[in-house]
């Protein structure tokens, strides 16, 4: 299969594999997302730094401290898109250098092509 996200940095918000493993609501859209990886759409384990986990720490757009050290952590390592299955937790976080999207939005937008 071809898919429109072959030169993105894409992270995956720790709900999408919690989603998939405990066959929640969005599993099989949360597959779709996963078979892309087993493909080579994109993949890439990355890490993050001290200094953006004190950001993270300190960063009043977020409610939650896991979500600001992923939102960092994504930031940090340059993704372009970012899928979490909690969009709202993320309504205040800066976009302009990241998309948000829930996993039906990102499926649609880029992994669905008209070939």
């Amino acid at each position: 299969m071809e898919y429109n996200c072959q030169n993105m940095k894409v992270f995956l918000d720790t709900n999408i594999f919690m989603e998939f493993f405990e066959q929640r609501n969005k599993c099989e859209v949360v597959k779709v997302i996963l078979h892309a990886v087993e493909d080579n759409a994109f993949c890439t384990v990355v890490d993050t730094s001290h200094a953006r986990l004190l950001t993270a720490i300190n960063d009043e757009s977020f409610a939650d401290i896991e979500d600001s050290y992923q939102y960092q952590c994504a930031l940090q390592n340059g993704c372009t898109q970012f899928i979490t299955i909690n969009i709202r937790d993320y309504r205040d976080a800066d976009q302009t250098s990241i998309e948000i999207l829930t996993p039906e939005i990102f499926v649609d937008k880029y992994l669905y092509t008209n070939s």
